[in-house]
């Protein structure tokens, strides 16, 4: 017993020695950083930082699209050259809505993989469902551009599930 009491007092000074540091590393950066920064500014020294911008990689050709439009805005266009970039950029999210990305697909591919297997020795009765669980997603067993594994989904909780189209 005396020693699981010694065991939490270290535990809990260690966890009280590692929040000091780390409030006392945030204190002192956060009062410097600016005057660094100018100090360097001053100097005419060069920042190492400089900004790159991110790459646009989706997969979804109307969201690479639209983020190209609202990322990458130039500064010389006139106003109705503006308007017709905000009508593709409506056009876009229309297009866009009408889309959905499912959250899992790699998981169902490798998944059924694995059922073809069993399946091929002893073939079961048809996978459709003729009643949805709770888990399942009724906007996904009628949408005919799925492939039957993402259809017959089910996932974990009825949360998730609501939660799992990109709209």
């Amino acid at each position: 017993m005396e020693i699981r009491k010694r065991g939490t007092q270290i535990r809990t000074k260690r966890a009280k020695r590692d929040k000091a540091i780390v409030r006392a590393y945030h204190k002192y950066k956060f009062y410097y950083r600016p005057t660094w920064d100018v100090e360097r500014q001053a100097r005419g020294e060069v920042e190492d930082d400089e900004y790159v911008a991110p790459a646009i990689d989706l997969s979804i050709p109307e969201r690479a699209e639209l983020a190209k439009i609202l990322c990458f805005q130039l500064q010389n266009l006139s106003e109705e050259e503006i308007f017709e970039l905000r009508i593709q950029a409506v056009e876009l999210t229309q297009a866009l809505c009408g889309r959905r990305e499912m959250a899992r697909s790699r998981r169902i591919r490798a998944r059924t993989q694995a059922e073809v297997v069993i399946k091929q020795e002893s073939p079961g009765p048809d996978d459709f469902p003729l009643l949805l669980q709770n888990t399942q997603c009724p906007d996904c067993i009628g949408d005919e551009r799925f492939p039957l594994e993402e259809r017959v989904l089910r996932y974990c909780r009825p949360n998730v599930r609501n939660d799992h189209c990109v709209y």
